[in-house]
């Protein structure tokens, strides 16, 4: 394999995505705070609608960008959150408990890092 030099421009590429995915990891981090706030407010019954649609937002964005740096199952885990907030009132407040559980998985995944999965 031939040698890099010090100024190698996949050096300096791998570089930014490194830094890229460090910024994306901690704001879907932030964004899944936004996701625990609309399930404490879903079991408290006070789920109104700016909070519900912020937290299919939230989903929406995590999976995309989870998905962009490999993060392939905490991709799936906040689309089904996406769903999760974009069903009935009555799906949701059913689905309550495998929504909270899917979170806690979802934030082990994010605060272990956007690591590609095979």
């Amino acid at each position: 394999m031939p040698e890099r030099s010090a100024d190698d421009p996949d050096d300096a590429l791998a570089a930014v995505l490194a830094k890229l995915a460090v910024s994306a990891r901690q704001a879907n981090l932030a964004r899944s705070e936004v996701l625990a706030q609309a399930l404490t407010a879903v079991a408290d019954g006070r789920l109104d609608e700016s909070q519900r649609a912020a937290a299919q937002q939230a989903a929406h964005q995590i999976a995309g960008s989870a998905g962009t740096f490999g993060a392939h199952r905490a991709s799936a885990v906040a689309s089904s959150l996406e769903a999760y907030f974009a069903a009935p009132e009555v799906e949701r407040v059913a689905g309550l408990g495998p929504a909270r559980v899917q979170l806690e998985e979802l934030r082990r995944d994010l605060e272990a890092g956007h690591q590609v999965e095979e």
